[in-house]
C-alpha cells in the first residue's frame, strides 16, 4: 500500500497475525488492539474515498445483477463442518461465496427499515473481508487499499440501486464482494452463504429468495458437541450440554422436515463424516444438486482463493488446504459420562440420518440415567 494508510494496515497486520496465533482462544487486549487498527484503518480508506474519482465495473455489475436470485444457503449447527462445506464451494468459478459466518439473515428481523444504518453496515462489512475468521487467510481483497475504496463505492452503489426491501443489504452486500474483489469470475452465477443455524430459518430465507437452494450438513453430535465443549473452554464459556443437545436435536429435526417440506431439488442433507470421509462423490452431489460443472477445486478448500486452515479445536487437525478424514474417537476423552448420557438421547434421530451407533451396556446405562429428563 502506498498511502497514508501504510502505517496503519502494518499495525493491524501484526494484531491479526497474533490473532491467528492464538486461535480458537480470545485475548481482550488482543481483540481490544484489533478493533481500534479496524477503526482507524476504516477512516482512513473513507478520507482516500472522498479524495478520489472512481468508476464502477460495467461487466461486473452485469454478471452480480443475473446471480441475485440464485442464492445458497449452508445450513448446520455450529461445529458441525459449514466452514469446510463453504471453503471447498469457494474455488469453483461458477460460485461467488461469501467467507465466513455471514449473519446476513439478521437483517430480516428488523422490525423497522429504518434500523438499518448505511454507515456502519459499510464498516461491518470492511472489517468483515479484512478479517472474516479470526484465522489466516486475512485481506480477502488482497493488499491493494483500493480494491477495499471500491468495497465502500460498490456498496453505496448497489445500496442505491437495488429496491428499498429488506433483501436490499443483504444482496448490495453480496454483490458488492463480488464486483470489488480482483478474484472474482465472471463465470459466477450463484452467490453462497453460511451461518449456523440457517436451517432454523429457512421459511424466512425461502420466502425472500424463491429460488434459493439449501444445503444442510450434520455430524455425529458426540463428535460434534465435543468440539464445542472446547471451544467453550478455550474462551471460558460455560458448557450447557442439555442445551447444547437440544439445538443438536432440533436441527437433525428440521433436517428431515426441511427435505419433506421443500423437496429434494431444494434441500440437501449431507453428513460431515461422508463430505471427509470420500470428499469427491459429496462435492459431485453438490454440484449437481447446484447444476455447476464439477471442478477438481471443490476439493481444496479455499477462502476467496487462499487457502484455508481447518477450524478444528484440535491443533493436530489444523491443516491447510485439504479434506483430513473424521476423527470419530475424540469425544471419548472430551465428554463425561454424564455428557454422553444426555447424547445418546438422540438416537432413534442420529439413527434416521444413516448413523449407526453401536452402544454397549455401559452407554445403554448412561442414556438410561439421564432418560428422566427430557432435552
Amino acid at each position: 500500500m502506498q498511502s497514508s494508510c501504510n502505517k496503519i494496515q502494518a499495525d493491524l497486520a501484526a494484531v491479526l497475525a497474533e490473532r491467528d496465533r492464538l486461535y480458537p482462544q480470545r485475548d481482550p487486549a488482543n481483540s481490544a488492539a484489533m478493533h481500534a487498527a479496524l477503526d482507524a484503518y476504516c477512516h482512513c480508506l473513507e478520507s482516500l474515498r472522498s479524495e478520489r474519482e472512481w468508476q464502477p465495473e460495467a461487466t461486473s455489475l452485469a454478471v452480480a445483477e443475473k446471480m441475485l436470485e440464485h442464492g445458497v444457503f449452508l445450513c448446520g449447527p455450529m461445529k458441525s463442518g459449514t466452514t469446510l462445506l463453504l471453503d471447498l464451494l469457494d474455488g469453483h468459478p461458477g460460485l461467488n461465496a461469501l467467507p465466513g459466518d455471514s449473519f446476513l439473515r439478521n437483517i430480516f428481523s428488523l422490525t423497522d427499515q429504518q434500523s438499518f444504518r448505511r454507515q456502519s453496515w459499510r464498516q461491518h462489512w470492511l472489517k468483515r473481508f479484512i478479517n472474516p475468521t479470526g484465522q489466516k487467510p486475512f485481506w480477502l481483497l488482497g493488499d491493494d487499499e483500493n480494491a477495499y475504496v471500491a468495497l465502500l463505492n460498490y456498496l453505496d452503489l448497489w445500496l442505491d440501486r437495488l429496491p428499498d426491501e429488506y433483501r436490499r443489504p443483504v444482496l448490495a452486500t453480496i454483490c458488492s464482494f463480488f464486483c470489488a474483489n480482483p478474484r472474482r469470475s465472471l463465470e459466477a452465477t450463484r452467490w453462497v452463504e453460511k451461518t449456523p443455524g440457517n436451517e432454523l430459518h429457512a421459511d424466512v430465507l425461502l420466502k425472500h429468495f424463491p429460488e434459493a437452494r439449501f444445503i444442510h450438513i450434520v455430524r455425529d453430535p458426540r463428535e460434534n458437541l465435543a468440539s464445542i465443549k472446547r471451544l467453550y473452554r478455550s474462551r471460558g464459556w460455560d458448557f450447557a450440554v442439555r442445551g447444547m443437545t437440544g439445538t443438536l436435536a432440533r436441527s437433525f429435526e428440521l433436517a428431515e422436515r426441511n427435505v419433506a417440506c421443500f423437496g429434494r431439488d431444494r434441500y440437501l442433507v449431507i453428513r460431515y463424516e461422508d463430505l471427509t470421509g470420500n470428499p469427491e462423490a459429496i462435492m459431485r452431489n453438490i454440484a449437481a444438486f447446484l447444476a455447476i460443472e464439477w471442478r477438481p477445486s471443490l476439493l481444496v478448500p479455499t477462502v476467496n482463493g487462499q487457502s484455508a486452515k481447518a477450524n478444528s479445536m484440535y491443533s493436530d487437525r489444523q491443516v491447510t488446504g485439504v479434506v483430513r478424514p473424521s476423527a470419530n474417537d475424540k469425544w471419548r476423552q472430551e465428554l463425561t459420562a454424564y455428557e454422553q448420557g444426555v447424547i445418546y438421547q438422540l438416537e432413534g434421530q442420529v439413527r434416521r440420518l444413516g448413523y449407526g451407533w453401536t452402544m454397549n451396556v455401559a452407554d445403554r446405562c448412561k442414556r438410561l440415567a439421564c432418560s428422566w429428563m427430557t432435552i
